[in-house]
């Protein structure tokens, strides 16, 4: 007689036909969860914090350096010299703020030199990341010329003892409408620091208005960047 406990069913596998067991298990205790996940919180975390740091830091970081002359200084020739945190990596930033600078300062490109990145001279701003460029320190920049721009209006008034509303800028040089008497910007300063503070309400440049700013325009110093000489 056949013994029960080794009796089957015909269609029934044995022991050794079945296959091995699956080295992979799909239960997932919280343990298992947090160590699957805990990496892309922190990633999370990390991104949340750096672009919080950028918004808000990098806004009180700005304004504790509120005065024109952090930004741009402009030399006794003419040479309007812009001072950035932000560096050129390929993206051709040094041509897009010279042009933002060109345009509210109304002098001409080539008479701008960028200094980008040289952290002894440049005022803090976290960085050059997150397409934060030309919406952080294109605004920054376009408000510190404006500023600049009127500053030197009031300079040249005041030289020739008239109202500003009779005078006008244009190609680094301030005009009297009136008399078409003109005087660059590097006359008006002397070489000296603008020490004036930079206004958030200050009137820029409409763009509709622009005619060098969102322009087509040879790349700064192509040549120096494309041979290396930089």
């Amino acid at each position: 007689m056949e013994n029960p406990a080794h009796s089957h069913h015909p269609f029934e596998p044995q022991q050794n036909e079945l296959p091995p067991k699956a080295n992979y298990d799909f239960s997932l205790d919280r343990r298992k969860f947090f160590k699957l996940t805990g990496g892309g919180l922190i990633v999370a975390f990390v991104l949340k914090d750096l672009f919080s740091f950028d918004s808000e830091t990098v806004s009180s970081e700005t304004s504790s350096m509120s005065g024109v002359e952090s930004w741009i200084h402009i030399g006794e020739d003419g040479t309007v010299t812009v001072y950035t945190g932000k560096v050129e990596v390929g993206q051709n930033i040094r041509t897009s703020l010279a042009q933002i600078v060109a345009e509210d300062l109304m002098v001409p490109v080539l008479s701008i030199k960028m200094v980008m990145g040289d952290t002894d001279l440049v005022p803090f701003d976290a960085g050059t990341f997150g397409s934060r460029t030309t919406p952080q320190m294109g605004v920054q920049l376009r408000k510190a010329a404006a500023t600049a721009r009127l500053a030197l209006v009031d300079k040249a008034a005041k030289k020739w003892n008239t109202a500003t509303t009779g005078l006008r800028t244009e190609n680094g040089m301030v005009v009297n409408v009136a008399t078409n008497e003109k005087i660059n910007y590097g006359a008006l300063t002397k070489g000296e620091k603008l020490m004036i503070t930079i206004s958030d309400s200050v009137p820029v440049i409409a763009a509709k208005e622009w005619k060098v700013a969102g322009k087509s325009l040879p790349k700064i110093d192509q040549r120096n960047f494309i041979t290396g000489k930089h």
